[in-house]
């Protein structure tokens, strides 16, 4: 077991977290995959509008290698195949009927099976969706075998849900999980300090590392670095502990349970606690059983504040989620004297507010950018919250550029935009940090697949 202190980053309070209390959700009216579920692949429908599906039937497959990426986690009827633009496939939205019938040929997951073929077992069931693979930062396709995988068991973000608590009760999932995921490649775990005694890590089936520091220290891309830094020819997976929790349960059962405990948080939430639902279940459904203070001037956020998707009550959650949260947008908001005011319940990181001298006490922040888009300002901001030997600004620079040489020199392939949230949250430039990012790593990807 190893400790990694790491001392740059930045810990921000929000208020509105969510309280250790669980509400469980009745089965929603209707049911999505979505495309936020295969990044990265190039998916084909398998279904038609109309058709009578089961747990566990395949509706989604990568056009490059055909294997199943996407089943279904309810029974039901196929409502609707939604498509965008050029009939981009964006959605397949099911009707369940309340049977939850699971079909008779789902392959089994063994902890004694080969790597390949618990990849494949993975894939074919719909629960290769939980993984992500370094580099890039997109789905897995189920046809390579990673060098690693890695596991954040815990996440910093502000109003980002606690594993330990949603996954309490589940320790033997878990250990089932990590053994399953073991037969594929080494697992390694990244916990806090006090994460040390916990019940449900087993040290037998794990490469345990401790890490010690602000946020974004739980960034599952920073444990990476310090632990096993990806390169241009490695590939390595990551899921969260949730996610190992569901592969165990079907392990141990045979039946796909796609059932998820996420946080719903943010100060224009009534009672921030933590909903038990069916992941792929619509926004309007979470907010029906733990709903908001107000609807005007709100922003709906699929994931944290940071890192999350700006989303609505018509839209579904990712298979993914681990929290959906409500902050206010600030669009009505008219202040006086603008930036010159002391301001006492505003968070700054410069100390630009009095606001400063209460550290631990929670702030309620707004969507607005504060200030407008100008040139990038080379001052080393960026370094001073990104915990990696990473030269932030240069790698920006070079992507914005389009200089993949440079690109390829300052370290893109250990990175992911998640990676950078909060350097985009402290930039005096207001850049889209993680868009950046993000395109970067599509146009790379492109370049050598």
């Amino acid at each position: 077991m190893k400790v990694f202190k790491t001392k740059r980053g930045l810990n921000i309070p929000l208020s509105g977290i969510a309280s250790e209390k669980i509400t469980t959700a009745s089965l929603p009216k209707l049911w999505a995959l979505t495309e936020a579920n295969w990044q990265g692949l190039q998916p084909k429908i398998l279904v038609h509008e109309g058709d009578v599906v089961f747990v566990g039937t395949p509706l989604v497959t990568d056009k490059k290698n055909g294997i199943v990426v996407g089943t279904s986690a309810v029974s039901g009827v196929v409502k609707e195949i939604r498509r965008g633009e050029r009939r981009k496939l964006l959605a397949v939205i099911i009707e369940p009927d309340g049977k939850r019938e699971q079909v008779a040929d789902l392959p089994t997951l063994s902890v004694n099976a080969s790597p390949e073929a618990t990849a494949k077992a993975l894939c074919q069931t719909g629960l290769g969706l939980l993984f992500h693979r370094r580099p890039y930062d997109i789905c897995i396709d189920g046809t390579r075998i990673p060098r690693d995988i890695f596991v954040s068991c815990f996440n910093l973000m502000p109003l980002a849900a606690d594993f330990d608590f949603v996954i309490k009760g589940k320790e033997h999932d878990f250990e089932t999980g990590i053994r399953i995921l073991k037969n594929i490649a080494p697992v390694h775990l990244g916990i806090r300090p006090t994460q040390t005694n916990a019940e449900w890590i087993s040290e037998e089936d794990a490469d345990i590392n401790i890490f010690d520091g602000p946020n974004p220290s739980g960034n599952v891309g920073v444990q990476i670095h310090h632990i096993a830094p990806t390169g241009k020819n490695d590939e390595v997976w990551t899921i969260d502990p949730a996610g190992v929790c569901l592969i165990g349960a079907y392990a141990l059962t045979g039946k796909l349970n796609w059932e998820r405990t996420i946080a719903v948080a943010g100060d224009k939430v009534t009672e921030p606690s933590y909903l038990r639902i069916l992941a792929g279940s619509p926004i309007s459904e979470i907010l029906a059983n733990i709903p908001l203070k107000e609807t005007e001037d709100v922003r709906i956020i699929d994931g944290n504040p940071l890192t999350g998707t700006h989303t609505d009550v018509d839209a579904f959650t990712a298979l993914r989620t681990t929290e959906v949260c409500a902050i206010a947008e600030g669009h009505n908001k008219h202040e006086v004297l603008g930036w010159i005011l002391p301001r006492f319940k505003d968070f700054s990181v410069s100390r630009s507010y009095f606001s400063w001298l209460q550290k631990s006490k929670a702030k309620s922040l707004d969507c607005r950018i504060k200030g407008g888009k100008r040139q990038m300002i080379m001052s080393g901001e960026y370094d001073r919250v990104l915990p990696m030997d990473v030269l932030g600004e240069f790698l920006i620079k070079a992507i914005i550029t389009g200089d993949i040489d440079k690109q390829e020199a300052l370290g893109i392939y250990e990175v992911a935009p998640e990676d950078f949230a909060v350097a985009e949250f402290v930039d005096s430039s207001k850049l889209e940090l993680q868009r950046v990012i993000r395109e970067g790593l599509d146009i790379l990807r492109k370049e050598n697949e």
